[in-house]
């Protein structure tokens, strides 16, 4: 059972990634993190052979995305992840966001659980509580235009940041703290 040290893990993973790479601008272009910051293959199921993407799109849990991760010889691994490009953009990036948390935690294998912080992590990536604190963005339209999150993935952020809001208040985490010190200098200069 996941508890609010998954999540919390979740958003610092997420937060350390964006100032490690200095991603202080929203929205994130995530097929940029894929390709130039991690070095994966993105490969469009519009590119496979009609067979290959039937069977693909064959099996539900394969139907939006998926990573394979090749072990080399020499020891290091090489990642490419699949996605549908017949998906409408919000959809497409959050599965590139959902994979990239894959990647990031060494995931080769997946649970239920892995599943659920994988759709969290996306939404922490692309939309960071502590810029929409920082930014009073507190609706479901301000979050898809600021950060183009789908709607549906809107929704159940404004209502995480609602219930976080009501848990402890709008005060940031130290980790928080760290990421918006950076944004507010990279965004004032």
């Amino acid at each position: 059972m996941l508890s609010s040290d998954d999540y919390s893990f979740m958003d610092k993973l997420a937060l350390d990634f964006l100032t490690d790479y200095g991603l202080f601008h929203f929205p994130v272009d995530v097929f940029y993190i894929a390709t130039e910051i991690l070095h994966v293959d993105l490969i469009k199921y519009s590119s496979l052979s009609q067979s290959k993407r039937s069977q693909i799109l064959s099996k539900p849990s394969l139907e939006k995305g998926f990573t394979i991760t090749e072990h080399y010889t020499n020891g290091s691994t090489g990642h490419k992840i699949y996605y549908n490009d017949s998906s409408n953009i919000y959809r497409q990036r959050f599965t590139i966001a959902h994979e990239i948390k894959h990647i990031l935690c060494g995931e080769e294998e997946y649970t239920a659980d892995s599943e659920i912080l994988a759709d969290y992590f996306s939404k922490a990536l692309q939309a960071p509580k502590c810029v929409m604190i920082l930014n009073n963005i507190n609706s479901i339209e301000k979050c898809v235009t600021h950060f183009s999150l789908s709607y549906e993935a809107s929704t159940y952020w404004i209502q995480a940041l609602r219930n976080r809001i009501r848990c402890v208040g709008s005060d940031l985490f130290d980790y928080e703290s760290d990421y918006i010190q950076h944004f507010i200098k990279y965004n004032t200069q």
